[in-house]
């Protein structure tokens, strides 16, 4: 026996929308939570273990356009750096950082998560990703770590560079943080 239902929206008992079904069948699964970003100008780093911070998201561009935690409110804070993790649920993040004038033995582009003050901490505990390079090219370079993570509510996520060897370097603008949930 087959049981047909019938319906066009779903929503929680507040009365808002959790999922809608369009003309043709497709599923909308409600608000979107994540972000995409790039940074506003260039970095100068002088310290290891560094954060990267002032991303810029602007919808005249091609390089982001949303930061949302899917209830009217955002997931990166902007000027520190630090994403608060609004739902809990898988997430895929991406960073790719190009670094200039790197002249150390290898260097590093960690996503962790952190605290609210975005403290640094590479515990096997707390690293989401790493992405490591020798010594390569002395003009610039580019880092990329992605991962699909799994993140409770209120975890806190950032991205880090750091190194061996040079803490005198440019995180250029051509940088790119995002982060999304898929599930």
């Amino acid at each position: 026996m087959t049981s047909i239902l019938k319906v066009d929206n779903i929503q929680n008992s507040s009365g808002t929308s959790a999922i809608s079904i369009d003309s043709n069948g497709r599923l909308n699964q409600g608000s979107p939570v994540g972000f995409s970003a790039r940074l506003e100008s260039s970095l100068t780093i002088s310290s290891n273990n560094a954060i990267l911070h002032t991303w810029g998201i602007t919808t005249a561009d091609l390089y982001g356009g949303f930061n949302t935690d899917g209830a009217s409110g955002t997931m990166l804070n902007q000027s520190t750096g630090i994403a608060q993790v609004p739902v809990t649920g898988y997430y895929t993040i991406i960073c790719n950082a190009r670094i200039d004038s790197f002249s150390g033995t290898y260097q590093y582009l960690d996503i962790i998560k952190t605290n609210s003050s975005g403290t640094y901490s590479s515990a096997s505990a707390t690293l989401i990703v790493r992405s490591l390079e020798s010594d390569g090219a002395t003009d610039y370079t580019e880092l990329q770590a992605q991962s699909l993570a799994y993140l409770q509510a209120s975890d806190y996520v950032a991205v880090y560079w750091a190194n061996s060897g040079d803490n005198n370097v440019t995180i250029n603008a051509d940088t790119y943080f995002s982060m999304f949930k898929v599930g």
